[in-house]
């Protein structure tokens, strides 16, 4: 018979599987050899097991593979198969990111894998271009982990690579960086300009109709910088060729990013500088005021915790770039939540102050207000349980990872309400 065991798992997990979902993971373990269990949760259990038997009969599955199970609440784990296929490379285009980085695509012969039809993958730097061998021609052994994302995970042949030598977009000279080629045309390199400024909506994360589609046509009529779009009428936005109802909505969208509240650091992060994701952003406001970052020397950076020399250099020469357009932006008056800083750790008496928690599982309230909560009296929220983490909080429909996570690196695992009563 074909594939292996097949269990289908009753009960509620969190982050369930769509059905149809289910149904495609179920097929993929009935074709694959190299995958043994398939664990499922779901609220519509019983139709997937129905359809999990028609599947395991066409496939010719023995009935004893299949096994319809329940499990105890916060028990169920859902794991997706991994499958491999052969794919021969037609060519390796290079694309542009935000930081002039040029990331080769590998574009493929259309191939199936678990229940989608994969044309591309990426090649992640040029640099490992060179070491495989990589170009059209190159036949490669391609998975797609947890259904989505396709990679090439072996090179089957290897072929004489072609290296890019100026910007697909500005055509300017390309430089290598260790392994990356990067296009340092930074100023006017047409796909960079772009991405930027899709980066910074996507960032706020505050707005809709700002996709990458709106931002090349604001890019065409002469937008470079986003402090001019927020300058644009409903009048400008129609005579660049949007729809009445679309200008409404976008000039609609500006305001609502202004007014609708958002953290100090996200509003920070959005300009991309080198060095200042978000994680980075929330921890230097933590000692300084988004009014005063522009100050900051190099010196005064690295001497904050989690921030190297070479760091600190790139973040104070990034602030540089952008304090024109950040002090333009700023006239705005963006409804910004301030970051708390860490010298008022001092008026709190807790016993959580500076420690390193974790929440997880379905808390009484809004996890993120608790999280916000939590900031703002001292406490460092972090995302996952590792060595470093002091306490993991825990509310309903714990996931088993979290706490496996805590149980191996010894974290004391605290239910929500002695969390409260010990923050008092």
């Amino acid at each position: 018979a074909l594939g292996k065991p097949i269990e289908v798992h009753s009960g509620s997990a969190r982050g369930w599987l769509h059905a149809s979902d289910a149904v495609r993971a179920i097929e993929a373990a009935a074709r694959t050899s190299e995958y043994s269990v398939i664990n499922i949760g779901h609220p519509d259990i019983r139709p997937i097991a129905e359809l999990a038997e028609t599947i395991r009969s066409y496939y010719g599955v023995s009935e004893s593979l299949l096994t319809v199970m329940d499990l105890p609440e916060r028990m169920t784990l859902t794991k997706r198969p991994t499958l491999d296929r052969q794919s021969e490379i037609l060519g390796i285009t290079p694309q542009v990111g935000r930081t002039g980085k040029i990331t080769p695509v590998a574009e493929l012969e259309p191939t199936q894998l678990s229940g989608a039809t994969i044309v591309r993958a990426t090649g992640h730097h040029y640099g490992l271009v060179i070491e495989q061998g990589l170009g059209a021609g190159s036949v490669v052994e391609l998975t797609r982990s947890g259904l989505v994302i396709p990679k090439i995970i072996k090179v089957l042949k290897s072929v004489e690579t072609s290296i890019p030598s100026c910007c697909p977009s500005c055509k300017a000279d390309l430089v290598w960086q260790s392994d990356f080629l990067m296009c340092i045309n930074h100023s006017e390199c047409p796909a960079q300009i772009v991405a930027r400024m899709g980066y910074f909506f996507k960032i706020l994360a505050n707005n809709d109709g700002f996709g990458i589609a709106t931002i090349e046509k604001l890019y065409e009529h002469g937008i470079r910088k986003i402090s001019k779009i927020y300058q644009l009428s409903e009048y400008d936005f129609t005579q660049m060729g949007f729809g009445d109802k679309t200008s409404e909505n976008l000039l609609n969208q500006l305001r609502r990013s202004c007014s609708e509240e958002i953290e100090d650091w996200r509003f920070l992060a959005a300009f991309g500088i080198a060095r200042m994701g978000m994680g980075n952003c929330e921890n230097l406001l933590k000692y300084c005021l988004i009014k005063d970052i522009f100050e900051l020397d190099m010196l005064q950076i690295a001497n904050i915790d989690g921030f190297a020399v070479l760091s600190a250099e790139l973040i104070v020469d990034g602030l540089k770039s952008v304090r024109d357009e950040f002090d333009l932006l700023s006239s705005y008056k963006f409804n910004l939540e301030l970051t708390p800083l860490n010298q008022n750790n001092l008026d709190f008496t807790h016993s959580l102050v500076g420690k390193k928690i974790v929440f997880t599982g379905k808390m009484q309230g809004s996890r993120d207000d608790m999280k916000k909560h939590a900031k703002s009296i001292g406490i460092q929220v972090v995302s996952s349980v590792t060595g470093k983490t002091d306490y993991l909080i825990i509310g309903d429909n714990v996931g088993q990872k979290k706490i496996e996570s805590a149980e191996k690196f010894n974290v004391e695992v605290i239910k929500e309400r002695d969390y409260i009563n010990m923050i008092g």
